[in-house]
């Protein structure tokens, strides 16, 4: 049995984090550490969080599900020989299935290395991996979150990321807004998120 590993912050970031932000205390205060699981693994992050660009969390679930059992390795060599059918019936989009197999050829054929990126700042991260069609900034962003471990990282195009500050500051949340905020939490946005992910999944 594989053990999980979590997103590893404390209250050295939390309580940096109430400081900035009162209105945010009380659910520091309710949630406490919150554990998110990460992949350590690059490859397999990329497919996973393409598979999840515009599908709900449990959709991603049940498909993530079927592709590690489909999978039971999750390689290049395994993505590029399995017909796009076979993906498909997993309830992958043959667009997706596309880039994930284009990744795959690159990896294979030794023009991207997924490891070379792996202690390269967030930003060229972002560079590197937009560069690549079905790869846009959110999906950027959450391999640099649930794989890399950034603790700066506030993605502009989360939509649950914007409800949970719209519904903590009673405000709208526009381009410019969303900026600040992202100075306020500055250096931990990413802690921030997890914390803004919980308020917008409450009721109101």
């Amino acid at each position: 049995m594989i053990n999980k590993q979590y997103f590893e912050y404390s209250e050295k970031e939390t309580n940096y984090l109430i400081k900035k932000d009162k209105k945010l205390k009380p659910y520091i205060k309710k949630y406490g550490i919150i554990k998110r699981e990460i992949n350590p693994n690059i490859f397999s992050s990329i497919i996973y969080n393409i598979i999840g660009q515009q599908i709900s969390t449990s959709s991603l679930d049940k498909i993530w599900h079927k592709f590690k059992n489909q999978f039971l390795q999750i390689t290049p060599s395994e993505i590029i020989n399995t017909d796009i059918t076979i993906i498909n019936k997993l309830g992958i989009p043959t667009r997706k299935i596309e880039y994930i197999k284009q990744i795959a050829r690159l990896i294979q054929n030794k023009e991207f290395n997924p490891e070379a990126i792996r202690n390269l700042p967030d930003e060229e991260i972002i560079k590197q991996l937009t560069a690549f069609k079905g790869i846009g900034n959110w999906t950027a962003e959450m391999l640099l979150i649930f794989t890399l471990q950034r603790k700066n990282i506030f993605s502009l195009k989360d939509f649950a990321l914007k409800k949970g500050l719209e519904k903590l500051h009673k405000t709208e949340i526009t381009k410019a807004k969303f900026q600040e905020f992202k100075e306020l939490y500055s250096p931990y946005c990413t802690i921030a998120s997890f914390y803004l992910w919980e308020i917008a999944k409450e009721q109101q």
